[in-house]
């Protein structure tokens, strides 16, 4: 098999296969989530190597659960069969068991501590829970990082080592070097005096760290990856994460901070900073060109934290969120360097609000999805053409079920629309309004699937009281 092969685009197929909540057919009514996941990620997850996929795949030849005997190097790549394999393992990789791992790991400071992740990692080891490897440029897994699998560990002096397989090299340059028993070959060695790692991989490329410099050292056990995965959801994560998702190649983080301006990125850590609290990123698909999932463990039932984002070139904004059983993409157009700010206060409860800021008058476009338990009934509310200045923005509160939608900041002479799309009980209904005349809205959807009207109130704050209400038709 050649050294970690490449593929462009992961099939749904085997996405579907690889994450269990995910249907075989894709419905982006019923699981708009899952594709824009998809879309902006899992599909590219092998975009730089397959070396996830590899490693893990390895892993279960020695457990004796793979279709393919080892070794795996005996396979060919052109072996199609073989090749959606360890593409459905690669994928793993973003799934939210993995994920919560390593932002566990990364929020607790252990990817700091290169001799913690050796006793840990040959512990699991020698406990028959094999560990994968992951070393990181950076702080988080933004930039290049790449997957190893260990199969010796040993302590000499000062020093500790991890002797490993590097996807990046060929079974036959493999043997050679072991039998040249080259210095510096495929091991990662760390100091134990200076707590500081280093591995010079089959590439070229050196990942060098310590204590709170350079490069990231960690590990992912077996039984965490020895399953299907799931797509990151608050509700699958421990200790209720938030999740965000910077869509196309358009946009990327300027600053995180909370009320009080204090840094919530963990990119930006001063030294000796805790890394407690903040948001971590998730490069999707292993590309600075690809979007972040940007995710932190929340302290408390609530959130407040204030993202601006700028455009990396001429394109697409898309700025999505999930929040137990909804979720919503925002989505408009972004020239290079223009920034966008989107404030949010009180997310997970009833009375959150989100304030979209441009930097310029723009068009914007909001969708909110509904789920209605955990079944397949779900409500889809598509806002277009919202006309947006720069003074006052957008403010919203999307509330769960059917208990309102808020709007404010709109242009009362915009050519504004509300599509509703529902399917409830295997019943799909579809309907559609004119919103024009308001400059805050909250929409009342419990009348529209018992027949065409919607009633509409007039606000002038989210959340503020009722000056009066309106009847709309479907269109």
């Amino acid at each position: 098999m050649r050294p970690n092969p490449i593929t462009r685009h992961i099939s749904w197929e085997c996405y579907a296969i690889a994450f269990e909540d995910v249907g075989i057919s894709r419905n982006d009514l019923t699981s708009p989530w899952d594709a824009l996941y998809f879309d902006k990620g899992a599909s590219q997850a092998a975009s730089k190597g397959n070396c996830f996929g590899m490693c893990l795949e390895a892993i279960y030849a020695w457990k004796n659960k793979s279709l393919y005997y080892k070794p795996l190097a005996q396979f060919d790549w052109s072996d199609r069969p073989m090749q959606k394999e360890i593409n459905i393992k690669c994928m793993y990789q973003m799934g939210e068991e993995v994920l919560s791992w390593l932002l566990v790991g990364i929020s607790s400071g252990s990817t700091h501590n290169p001799i913690e992740v050796f006793d840990e990692a040959r512990r699991l080891f020698t406990r028959e829970n094999p560990p994968i490897i992951w070393v990181s440029k950076t702080l988080a897994r933004l930039e290049k990082s790449h997957y190893l699998l260990p199969y010796h560990f040993q302590i000499k002096g000062n020093i500790a080592t991890i002797k490993v397989y590097d996807p990046n090299i060929s079974s036959e340059e493999f043997e050679n070097r072991e039998s040249r028993n080259e210095s510096g070959g495929m091991e990662i060695s760390i100091n134990i005096a200076r707590n500081e790692f280093i591995y010079t991989g089959a590439d070229g490329d050196t990942y060098r760290g310590d204590r709170w410099r350079g490069a990231r050292l960690y590990y992912v056990p077996w039984n965490i990856v020895d399953s299907l995965q799931h797509v990151p959801t608050p509700m699958g994560m421990l200790w209720e994460s938030i999740d965000v998702i910077l869509g196309g190649d358009s946009v990327e983080t300027v600053s995180l901070t909370n009320t009080s301006g204090n840094n919530l990125d963990i990119r930006k850590l001063k030294k000796g900073e805790s890394p407690r609290n903040k948001f971590v990123p998730f490069s999707m698909g292993d590309s600075e060109s690809n979007p972040e999932l940007l995710m932190r463990l929340r302290r408390g039932k609530t959130s407040n934290f204030t993202h601006k984002v700028k455009g990396r070139k001429n394109g697409k904004m898309t700025y999505a969120s999930r929040q137990d059983f909804s979720e919503y993409i925002l989505e408009t157009s972004i020239i290079k360097d223009e920034q966008m700010t989107i404030r949010t206060k009180s997310l997970g409860s009833t009375r959150q609000q989100i304030k979209c800021m441009p930097q310029k008058a723009k068009i914007i476009n909001l969708t909110y999805f509904v789920r209605h338990g955990k079944g397949d009934d779900v409500t889809k509310f598509t806002f277009k053409n919202l006309s947006v200045s720069k003074e006052k923005g957008l403010k919203f509160n999307l509330k769960p079920g059917f208990e309102g939608i808020d709007l404010v900041g709109l242009n009362n002479k915009s050519s504004a629309t509300m599509e509703v799309v529902s399917r409830i009980g295997g019943k799909r209904i579809k309907k559609q309004f004119k919103l024009q005349g308001y400059t805050g809205a909250r929409i009342t959807p419990t009348s529209f699937a018992a027949d065409n009207k919607l009633t509409v109130s007039h606000i002038r704050t989210v959340n503020g009281a009722i000056r009066g209400r309106t009847v709309l038709l479907d269109q």
